[in-house]
């Protein structure tokens, strides 16, 4: 779990959350933009669907976490989905 304000920037997070993500612990940190995090994540190669594409998956991401309900689901590299 985690959450971000009306600026879409990390408040909290839960354990689980940094776990999943830890290859990129260091944007962990209040206030740290979501766009932030998931550029840090594709500089990593963490999104195996955006390599090749990344500016369009970078769009694309942004808008489903801008709406106001969605359904995600997420292939991380290690083969795990989240």
């Amino acid at each position: 779990m985690a959450l971000f304000d009306k600026d879409d920037r990390l408040v909290l997070w839960n354990r689980q959350y940094a776990e999943f993500y830890a290859a990129r612990r260091e944007t962990l940190a209040a206030g740290t933009p979501f766009e932030s995090i998931l550029r840090v994540g594709l500089a990593r190669l963490q999104y195996p669907e955006a390599i090749g594409r990344e500016d369009e998956w970078l769009a694309e991401r942004l808008a489903r976490h801008a709406l106001p309900r969605y359904s995600h689901e997420q292939h991380l590299p290690d083969d795990r989905w989240i």
